[in-house]
């Protein structure tokens, strides 16, 4: 009995991932908080729909522009 062979379909053609991606971001800042400021920032976070990274680049960004 021939085997079958399942046709092969083109893919549809994805962009380059460089052209996808946001702006990479090289610097890292690494900072210590105690367990009411994590609580917080997690509770922000939810609420937020957003990582604590980007509550804590927001924070620093408004904290900034005074």
């Amino acid at each position: 009995m021939p085997r079958q062979y399942k046709q092969r379909t083109k893919k549809s053609a994805k962009p380059p991932k460089s052209l996808t991606r946001k702006p990479s971001m090289p610097h890292v800042i690494s900072l210590r908080v105690n367990d009411q400021e994590k609580l917080l920032l997690d509770q922000i976070s939810r609420k937020k729909y957003k990582n604590v990274s980007a509550v804590v680049r927001e924070a620093l960004e408004h904290w900034l522009a005074r």
